[in-house]
């Protein structure tokens, strides 16, 4: 089986991205990409982000739980 993926590694985040891809997924965020969940987040409340690529979304979506 080929592995078509291309290899970029760097000491934040090494998922095997190519660089283009990596940008675009860091860009993302909570308020802009998620926001029709956080006004059902509240403090304390418990979230599981299940493929989550390098955690851009998960950071907002961790806030809106603080100190959860």
């Amino acid at each position: 089986m080929a592995d078509n993926t291309q290899e970029t590694s760097t000491p934040d985040y090494s998922m095997g991205y190519g660089e283009t891809t990596s940008r675009r997924l860091t860009r993302r965020t909570a308020e802009r990409d998620a926001a029709y969940l956080l006004p059902h987040l509240k403090p304390d409340m418990r979230v599981l982000d299940i493929g989550c690529g390098p955690g851009s979304i998960s950071i907002g979506l961790a806030g809106a739980v603080d100190p959860g």
